[in-house]
């Protein structure tokens, strides 16, 4: 049985600094919808 041979990660295009501040920005407005809903439910469910 022969071993598989491991990924080479370093052979990946690394992403832009604009899909990385692009993804950035995805991220923290989906944590800012998500904390913006808690918020509401708490404040509605007191």
């Amino acid at each position: 049985m022969k071993v598989p041979k491991k990924p080479n990660f370093k052979d990946e295009e690394q992403p832009s600094a604009e899909e990385i501040s692009r993804r950035s920005d995805f991220v923290s407005l989906v944590i800012s919808i998500v904390a913006i809903i808690f918020s509401l439910l708490s404040y509605f469910l007191k």
